[in-house]
């Protein structure tokens, strides 16, 4: 073999042999402690509101309505049992703080599953009246540990409006000051029936029935004598008011002692 061949052969196995070199170390490669942490990830449950909706727009308070849900596990481990909540807020920052319509228990969710339900809910006899946000919770005991803590809750975004339970009141009262035990009253009675009107969120009263008592103290009670029959009476809406009148076909009672009577 002439001395070119011998060098082309000699360079050939130097290229062969560095291939092979190269070929075995990409094939042996480990990943380094960097690269482990950037292909690893915090395991766990992870439980969200999937889905929350308040098909209604307006309450009032003491009624009950209905509340459509959805609880999703986007982790991947069961979250085990926990407790999750329905709120009222007054903005959407919905948390444990905010007005509770009420809670329930879960089963565990398995990792990827769902839970829906509709709940029926009562508005507080007791909230003030005004705008709110429907708002739900999940975890509300922090009994699940999870990988992601900091997604629990959610509101449906449409506002709703919260009227506080009516309150009817005596406005005025106009009645005669003299009688007859057993006689027609000398003149008819006037009177004005107001439904708070100093409120700006107040349920309408709806129907309801009066009456006209004479009383020896100021403090009037069914307890006293009522002149005349139970009046009926229609819905007044709230921050309004309503007149109306007993007439003087309406005698006081024979049974009535002489006296000075309170109206």
């Amino acid at each position: 073999m002439s001395s070119k061949g011998v060098v082309c052969a000699a360079v050939l196995a130097l290229f062969m042999l560095l291939l092979c070199s190269v070929s075995t170390s990409i094939g042996t490669r480990t990943l380094d402690s960097d690269d482990t942490m950037l292909t690893s990830g915090r395991s766990g449950p992870d439980l969200i509101v999937d889905y929350l909706s308040a098909s209604w727009t307006s309450a009032d308070a003491g009624e009950s309505k209905s509340v459509s849900t959805r609880i999703k596990n986007v982790g991947d481990a069961s979250s085990g049992s926990f407790r999750w909540g329905l709120y009222l807020s007054t903005d959407t920052t919905i948390t444990t703080s905010d007005t509770l319509l009420d809670d329930w228990s879960q089963s565990s969710i398995s990792a990827g599953s769902t839970r829906s339900s509709t709940k029926t809910i009562t508005i507080p006899t007791t909230i003030t009246g005004g705008y709110y946000y429907v708002g739900m919770i999940v975890d509300i005991n922090t009994q699940v540990s999870e990988s992601d803590e900091n997604n629990n809750d959610d509101y449906d975004s449409g506002r709703v409006t919260i009227d506080e339970q009516p309150d009817l009141t005596g406005r005025s009262c106009s009645a005669p000051t003299t009688g007859v035990v057993g006689d027609y009253l000398d003149s008819s009675i006037s009177i004005s029936i107001e439904n708070d009107p100093g409120g700006n969120y107040i349920a309408s009263s709806g129907t309801f029935y009066w009456g006209m008592y004479l009383s020896t103290d100021s403090t009037i009670t069914t307890s006293d004598t009522q002149v005349g029959n139970d009046q009926y009476k229609s819905s007044i809406n709230g921050g309004s008011y309503s007149s109306d009148s007993l007439s003087t076909s309406n005698r006081i009672p024979s049974s009535l002692n002489p006296g000075t009577y309170y109206w």
